[in-house]
């Protein structure tokens, strides 16, 4: 019997979707489409009623008339949340870490947390001393909910974009080694997050307006800069490269290539690939011409991602 799932990716210029199907013979392609938005969706657009109001009904009319199901997980920019790692005493009870993760947050984030905010944590291992603080706006979380209000659509899962690419890279490329990388390459960020043994590690968000040579000028900048952060991020956890180099970088995102791939060669990472997730799943024949117009499909990964979370 197959299961069936939409991933949704909550970009700032389109929303992508993808609708994946289970079953025992595996992965299923059941639907993909990117709704281009009348407004920038972001944080000032979502302070917006009017221009929200626009966005909403943009989305509502697309999910109408193209038959989605209704279990469906979202995967949203960085830029909307906060992810921070701090220490906590891994001895101490799931209460009192808890207390302690609030309390750092309150370090960052001075403002009222409860009124404005929603704070949740991973803790990265047992016996690791850092967590994972991801800190939702609320205002997000009530735009995103109001963008499904009225479609009798079932919202599931809220999502980190980098976190739902993992997931369709661990469940779709088996990925080997000690140190696996993934970078999000977008217009004005790139986000790396680097896993240890199977687990999160690192990660570092690059705000490219920050660089003093345009990056984006060039993919062979843009590789510098982003194996120069890599290389940081070693040095930062007292790796050194020659010990433990990244085995497998996957890079995904608007603006991954295949010349970004070849320029980032040489580089901390042993292998950097472009992943392609339509690639993984079984494709219907009348979407096969659709799939082989697609100019990135990396860039599809963290739906493809966010319906597997859904689906699990």
């Amino acid at each position: 019997m197959s299961k069936s799932a939409v991933g949704a990716v909550l970009g700032e210029d389109a929303f992508l979707l993808v609708q994946l199907g289970r079953s025992e013979n595996g992965w299923t392609l059941e639907g993909f489409t990117e709704i281009k938005l009348p407004h920038k969706f972001r944080l000032l657009t979502m302070n917006d009623d009017t221009r929200f109001r626009e966005i909403r009904q943009t989305f509502q009319e697309s999910l109408s008339k193209d038959g989605w199901v209704q279990k469906t997980g979202t995967a949203i920019n960085q830029d909307l949340l906060f992810v921070k790692e701090t220490p906590v005493d891994p001895k101490l009870p799931e209460d009192e870490v808890e207390r302690q993760v609030f309390w750092e947050a309150q370090q960052f984030l001075p403002e009222d947390l409860g009124k404005n905010y929603k704070v949740s944590w991973i803790r990265i291992l047992p016996e690791n001393p850092l967590v994972l603080l991801v800190i939702f706006r609320k205002l997000v979380v009530e735009r995103i909910q109001q963008l499904f209000e009225g479609t009798e659509k079932n919202l599931q899962n809220i999502s980190v974009r980098q976190f739902a690419a993992l997931t369709a890279v661990e469940k779709f490329f088996k990925p080997k080694g000690r140190l696996i990388g993934l970078a999000d390459v977008g217009k004005t960020s790139v986000t790396i997050t680097l896993l240890r043994d199977g687990n999160y590690f690192r990660s570092k968000e690059m705000d490219l307006g920050d660089y003093e040579e345009d990056v984006l000028e060039s993919d062979q900048n843009l590789s510098k800069a982003i194996n120069r952060e890599i290389d940081r991020l070693l040095l930062e956890a007292e790796i050194k490269e020659s010990d433990s180099p990244v085995s497998q970088l996957y890079v995904f995102g608007e603006k991954a290539s295949t010349s970004l791939i070849s320029a980032l060669a040489g580089g901390p990472s042993l292998e950097v690939k472009l992943p392609n997730p339509f690639d993984a799943v079984e494709i219907p024949e009348e979407l096969m011409s659709s799939v082989g117009a697609l100019e990135n499909p990396a860039n599809w990964l963290a739906g493809f991602g966010a319906a597997l979370e859904v689906l699990g």
